[in-house]
């Protein structure tokens, strides 16, 4: 793990292919990124956990966030740079 972000890197792509998921138009906050990751990997990832890869992803111009003010929450997306780069190795990101 970097000192900058704190998860472990393998889980990205799972964060990646849940957001996929989600129907256009629809964005997820932590808590529901947290719960469908926990879905789709035999690890327990947690919510901070979660927040350091859409950190790193969103440095990365991978995912999006925009604030819902009318449920006061933050909603994450996948980018189009996101979406083309699903089926490239984790390692060429």
């Amino acid at each position: 793990m970097s000192k900058k972000y704190q998860h472990r890197p393998h889980l990205r792509s799972s964060v990646r292919e849940y957001l996929q998921m989600l129907k256009p138009g629809r964005f997820a906050t932590v808590k529901m990124i947290a719960e469908g990751v926990n879905r789709l990997v035999p690890d327990i990832v947690n919510e901070d956990e979660i927040t350091s890869i859409l950190g790193w992803l969103q440095d990365r111009d991978l995912v999006h966030v925009i604030e819902n003010p009318d449920l006061d929450r933050k909603e994450w997306f996948l980018s189009d740079l996101g979406r083309q780069r699903l089926s490239i190795p984790e390692s060429n990101v």
